[in-house]
């Protein structure tokens, strides 16, 4: 049995993305703020996953804001990406 620990986090860069990079997060929630920052909400995800988000946001050239890790999960059935 995999007992992984799962994260929530949330993510804010600088800028609002525009639909062509909204494939690079496939899977997460993204909110356009009207501050001009782009949330992006990232469910269930263990630190390798974390580590492939922060991957995706520098070789978009994007200037992260902040990382928060919300509540942890315990969840067999979740699946990491």
């Amino acid at each position: 049995m995999n007992n992984k620990t799962l994260y929530n986090y949330q993510i804010i860069v600088s800028g609002l993305l525009e639909e062509r990079a909204n494939r690079y997060f496939e899977g997460y929630k993204l909110i356009l703020k009207p501050s001009g920052e782009t949330q992006i909400e990232c469910y269930a995800i263990d630190q390798s996953g974390l580590h492939g988000v922060l991957n995706r946001i520098r070789d978009l050239g994007l200037e992260l804001r902040s990382l928060q890790q919300l509540e942890p999960q315990n969840n067999e059935n979740l699946q990491t990406k």
